[in-house]
């Protein structure tokens, strides 16, 4: 039995704004402190849920720059994806989608930052070539 193999990762913000990221734009993805809860609702439904502790995502520059986002800056001018991600940190989710199309999606840690809508637990920066973001 061979492995599923991720074929994209969506990234979610608290907008309900979505960032499709190709594999190959992927230079690393960690995704560590898993945690997973089972509930059932009132219609005997089960739903399962995802959450981390910690995540890593290192991403080539030139394919995020390439995405354009919903986001503008003040002047005006629309964000692409890197400058959309190291401005306005408010993702809360992220969902890896596998090779056979089964989607996970695992939540991320939540801190408020200077408004109710920045994920303070979000740090960017550039370095080299690479859109370099950690979670925690």
């Amino acid at each position: 039995m061979t492995k599923p193999k991720i074929s994209k990762l969506i990234l979610n913000s608290e907008n309900f704004e979505s960032f499709t990221i190709p594999v190959k734009a992927i230079d690393e993805l960690q995704i560590d402190g898993i945690t997973s809860n089972v509930t059932v609702d009132q219609d005997g439904q089960l739903q399962r849920s995802h959450a981390c502790h910690y995540l890593v995502l290192q991403a080539r520059l030139d394919y995020l720059h390439r995405l354009p986002t919903d986001g503008f800056n003040g002047e005006g001018k629309r964000l692409m994806l890197d400058e959309r991600l190291a401005t306005m940190p408010d993702l809360v989710d992220v969902d890896l989608v596998d090779t056979k199309g089964r989607v996970t999606t695992i939540s991320l840690p939540w801190r408020d930052g200077d408004s109710w809508d920045i994920n303070a637990a979000i740090k960017t920066e550039t370095k080299d070539d690479l859109l370099l973001m950690t979670v925690e």
